[in-house]
């Protein structure tokens, strides 16, 4: 039995263009919070437009930013939310509804190490879970050669960023069968139980309900 404990809906994706161009057209950033008791090390948080969240554009935008802030070591969180990279603070055992709000929107940070000789982007679908480990992680080791792919993806989409959501702490498991209708654009809508007259118990009711939400 598993332990449902969190999913995630999809919000974003983009397709993943595996070749950089020599002309590669970084996305404009705005500097938010800075950190700069931690020197040498160079610490600071930027937001980028939501559409900018695409791996070719992440790439160009880490070469941008090693040229920019020079350094043994270089920490860069990357926000959806110019207010959210203002003010972040990472997540304690206690935190406000807008400690999460801030938090959720951190889609990316790129990392640098002359001592290690480390350098990589990292693509965090799950903001909340920037750990390199997390199976919706995507490493990107740097400079970027030959092909790469996410470890979320679509029909060779990638998919940046979720909506969190609760889920019921109860164990439990099964299967739950949805019909939609598929959109022109490619959304999804009139999502629907197949069949909700064959839900007998109140844990069946309970996983269809959060399935639907998915």
């Amino acid at each position: 039995m598993w332990k449902l404990r969190w999913l995630f809906l999809v919000v974003l994706c983009f397709c993943f263009t595996p070749h950089l161009h020599a002309d590669c057209n970084s996305p404009h950033y705005r500097v938010g919070k800075t950190y700069d008791y931690i020197a040498p090390t160079v610490l600071l948080d930027i937001s980028i437009p939501l559409q900018d969240f695409k791996p070719d554009k992440l790439i160009c935008l880490a070469t941008v930013l090693r040229q920019q802030y020079l350094g043994p070591e270089v920490s860069v969180g990357i926000f959806s939310s110019h207010k959210a990279a203002v003010n972040y603070v990472p997540l304690g055992v206690e935190y406000s509804p807008n400690a999460v709000l801030w938090a959720s929107q951190r889609h990316a940070e790129y990392y640098f190490n002359a001592e290690k000789h480390e350098e990589y982007l990292l693509l965090v679908p799950d903001a909340l879970s920037l750990n390199l480990k997390s199976p919706f992680n995507t490493r990107i080791d740097l400079p970027a050669t030959g092909e790469y792919s996410c470890r979320l993806q679509l029909r060779s989409r990638c998919l940046l960023a979720f909506d969190h959501i609760a889920a019921t702490s109860e164990d439990g498991s099964g299967t739950v069968t949805l019909t939609a209708q598929i959109e022109q654009n490619g959304s999804v809508s009139h999502v629907r139980l197949a069949s909700p007259d064959a839900i007998s118990s109140g844990q069946q009711r309970a996983l269809a309900d959060f399935a639907l939400q998915i």
